[in-house]
């Protein structure tokens, strides 16, 4: 079994991030963390359209936080 990463609760599944696509960011949701192969990076599944999801490694270059009370 996989451990999710140590955020302290500041990343959980199931809210709202930027994704950074073709260029420009995205809003979308966070699905889960797996370890990558190696155990030495995280990567995440996110979804920004209702069909359209994918896995990111998770670095501040292709995934961010939306913070809360932001409207996309």
């Amino acid at each position: 079994m996989l451990d999710e990463p140590d955020q302290n609760g500041r990343l959980d599944r199931w809210q709202l991030v930027w994704i950074h696509l073709d260029d420009r960011w995205r809003p979308g949701v966070l699905l889960a963390w797996r370890r990558a192969l190696g155990g030495r990076w995280w990567i995440a599944l996110a979804q920004w359209d209702r069909d359209a999801s994918a896995w990111f490694y998770y670095e501040h270059a292709t995934i961010r936080s939306l913070p809360a009370g932001r409207k996309t």
